[in-house]
């Protein structure tokens, strides 16, 4: 259904203004009492001045999207008034199970009915002892806890806001509502996927479904190779969708019923995928042709673009920040206008003879992926660190692959397993199935690709402008692309300057990386230090020293710390300290050396004897990064602060690695700051005895966790801290911190802070003394 270019597009505008509205709202919120006032003034002027009504109405659509932004934001969980209230409630609920997060660990995305026979409609997480079926409604008692979102770290938007822990046993009874047959339906289909496709249904639920089952391996291909819109981000399967379903129901009857027929079904079908925006864009832009269609009214793609894009945000602003939806819009907007007037062979030509015609078309579909790989890029780079034009071959046999699995899947779940052309279909399926594989692994060697570049916001509109005024050209716009190169210039300008503005508060980092170690330390003059590197993903293992067999590149710090360094356009690290090699300290380590430049690095001799640094030092990780073995007390000057090595001192002799940690104190002119990683209490007696008047600290990372096996009282009283951070994540499988020692910090009525309740940010003052 090809949308008219020259039709009008009068709500483009509109909801243009409508979107920066709510951008300004995220940014700003300012009061809903204000933006009333301003909507209600406008409306008001408005209709007394036809002269400037137009600019009015655009400024009202301004304000109604900050206003319908704050009025999302005022929105209130009544699960999450209750859990302010209380720290952890324990009830029972009953729920319909929406989505399998884990098999494995049986871990649920659930939808609340009541909390303890009270009505209460909430989307939480569950993690149960026993399996549950998706679609299926329970009842059991639960222990609740409120999800933490952590301010510095998290960039997306949790879509839930509890989770739950199972106490009792799981009851089963029938529910009628909508959701929960939908739920139901869902679970059926994908059960009849599994069941006539076996290990290969993953495809065909990620093409169907959107469900999230692939390998970890297929997503990093599938993202190298440039291809992954073609599973879960462009909406294009609806259209494959429509094509198979007008065309069956044709069969049968008119194309105008046939067509009547399909919206109900698909409706449906946006359901199964959860409403996710992709699929909804296109299921409304579907419908507006359709539409438009019947009432002989042509309509631009701009026109459906933008009321797609109005609904959406309407029902939930907060679907505008979704990556999925803003790649989902990029990609139609190239492939509605950003194609240019360029074709190899005269209009003739390709009317004329076939021949011609699929060169073009092959034309076309090269420039198409070419343009949309450069469009998203900004997007990529921003939210992944990733850029590929591996995409600009990938789509070239992608799209037809992808194109034949779609409707081999479709007709897999729709007939019969017992049916002889059944197993057909499936064979035919796993033999496309082996070539879209191999292609997508292929694609993903290709040389045409980034990784781990991220870039900061301000950073990702520059681009975004460059490219878009690249766009003007392309399209043969080239007198308003030289009227627009000054201002394009100074905006591109300007914003790749704001950073520069912007003079980095000094301030400490301890990070929310579960039961893990990882502190940077971001100095006025912008130098950097980072102490540890978090953990890697393998669980129960923080007590064992990482060895380069166990080294992972999914470790914490790739997931979490270097998107957000990127965006804060942290570069390099100056100084790392390494406390000691347990994996929950280093198992960022080596994706850490191969992705930032590390200038000096601080170690002790007992780490240097392990095997993952000997690994590390014969692949040459360490670059040109400085060697700091400490083998004593010693001081640097980092950052105009002093950084003082306190432990292990040469006459120390550890029992264990954790002893052996590396202990440092970062003073500045008006703080003291004392890092202990995993010391247990028979070194904080060393120190204690030895060096009482060094210990003396404003904060204080305690030792090990907050392990009952450290923070003793006398360690405590000897540092005296006013504020202390406890590195744990809640309910983690060796209950840090301990309540022994939460005692002993209350005793001496000193500040707590832990981890994971999120990242705990500190200002300091790096002056030097």
């Amino acid at each position: 259904m090809e949308a008219n270019r020259k039709a009008p597009a009068p709500f483009l505008l509109p909801v243009l203004f409508w979107t920066i509205g709510i951008i300004l709202a995220k940014c700003f919120l300012p009061g809903i009492n204000f933006q009333l006032i301003i909507a209600g003034g406008l409306t008001i002027v408005a209709i007394f001045m036809r002269r400037i009504r137009q600019i009015l109405l655009l400024l009202l659509f301004l304000f109604l999207g900050m206003l319908r932004f704050s009025l999302c934001q005022q929105e209130s969980s009544q699960l999450e008034m209750l859990l302010q209230e209380k720290e952890h409630l324990q009830q029972e609920i009953t729920f319909n199970v929406t989505r399998v997060f884990s098999v494995e660990e049986k871990r649920y995305a659930i939808e609340l009915d009541s909390l303890a026979s009270y009505p209460l409609q909430e989307k939480i997480i569950l993690s149960t002892n026993e399996s549950l079926i998706p679609g299926r409604t329970y009842r059991l008692l639960a222990e609740i806890y409120p999800l933490t979102r952590d301010p510095i770290l998290d960039i997306y938007p949790n879509r839930y806001s509890a989770v739950a822990y199972q106490l009792g046993k799981a009851q089963e009874f029938p529910n009628l509502k909508v959701s929960a047959i939908i739920g139901r339906l869902r679970y059926e289909l994908l059960s009849s996927l599994e069941a006539k496709l076996g290990e290969d249904a993953d495809w065909a639920k990620a093409l169907l479904f959107g469900e999230s089952g692939l390998k970890q391996e297929y997503i990093t291909q599938l993202t190298g190779a440039g291809i992954i819109h073609l599973i879960v981000v462009s909406g294009m399967h609806i259209w494959f969708i429509y094509l198979i379903l007008v065309s069956l129901l044709r069969m049968f009857f008119k194309r105008e019923i046939a067509e009547f027929l399909f919206l109900p079904l698909i409706l449906l079908y946006a359901a199964l995928n959860n409403w996710s925006p992709s699929v909804t864009r296109s299921i409304i832009m579907i419908s507006v042709g359709i539409l438009a269609r019947w009432l002989q009214s042509p309509v631009s793609g701009a026109q459906t673009l933008a009321l797609s894009l109005f609904i959406i945000t309407l029902l939930s602003p907060l679907q505008l920040f979704n990556i999925g939806l803003q790649l989902s819009f990029v990609s139609v907007l190239v492939i509605f206008y950003g194609l240019p007037n360029f074709r190899l062979f005269s209009r003739d030509k390709i009317l004329n003879n076939p021949f011609y015609k699929v060169l073009n078309d092959l034309q076309d579909g090269i420039l198409l992926s070419a343009l949309i790989s450069i469009a998203i890029t900004p997007f990529t780079l921003y939210y992944f660190g990733t850029a590929s034009l591996n995409g600009i071959i990938g789509n070239t046999l992608g799209i037809p692959l992808s194109g034949i699995l779609l409707p081999l899947s479709f007709l897999v779940l729709i007939t019969p397993q017992s049916w002889y052309l059944t197993k057909i279909f499936v064979i035919v399926y796993r033999a496309v199935n082996i070539l879209w594989i191999r292609w997508m692994q292929f694609c993903y060697n290709l040389p045409f690709s980034l990784s781990a570049n991220y870039l900061s916001l301000f950073q990702a509109i520059a681009l975004a402008v460059v490219i878009l005024w690249g766009f003007f050209l392309i399209r043969g716009k080239f007198k308003f692309a030289l009227q627009a190169v000054i201002p394009m210039s100074l905006l591109v300008t300007g914003f790749m300057l704001i950073p520069t503005w912007q003079k980095p508060e000094a301030s400490v980092y301890i990070y929310n990386c579960g039961v893990g170690d990882c502190t940077l330390i971001r100095f006025a003059n912008g130098e950097t230090m980072l102490i540890d590197t978090g953990g890697t993903k393998k669980k129960g293992f923080a007590e064992n020293i990482l060895t380069k067999s166990d080294y992972s590149e999914e470790s914490w710090l790739s997931k979490n710390l270097l998107p957000w360094l990127g965006k804060k356009g942290i570069t390099k690290i100056d100084y790392l300290v390494l406390t000691h090699l347990h994996s929950d300290h280093c198992g960022g380590l080596i994706t850490l050396l191969n992705q930032k430049k590390i200038k000096h690095i601080f170690v002790s001799d007992e780490s240097t004897k392990q095997e993952l640094w000997n690994y590390a030092s014969k692949q040459k990780y360490f670059g040109t990064a400085q060697i700091h073995t400490v083998t004593d007390t010693c001081s640097f000057f980092t950052g105009k602060a002093k950084l003082k090595f306190l432990h292990p001192d040469k006459s120390y002799h550890p029992l264990n690695e954790n002893n052996s940690s590396l202990v440092c104190r970062l003073d500045t002119k008006q703080e003291r700051l004392l890092f202990t990683g995993d010391i247990e209490a028979e070194a904080e007696n060393y120190l204690v005895d030895n060096y009482a008047q060094e210990l003396q600290a404003d904060f204080l990372k305690i030792p090990h966790h907050g392990s009952r096996n450290s923070s003793s009282s006398e360690f405590l009283q000897a540092v005296n801290p006013q504020e202390v951070w406890i590195t744990a994540s809640s309910r983690n499988s060796y209950h840090f911190p301990h309540p022994e020692t939460i005692k002993r910090l209350q005793k001496q009525q000193t500040k707590i802070f832990i981890t994971g309740n999120g990242t705990i940010r500190k200002m300091i003052d790096s002056r030097s003394n």
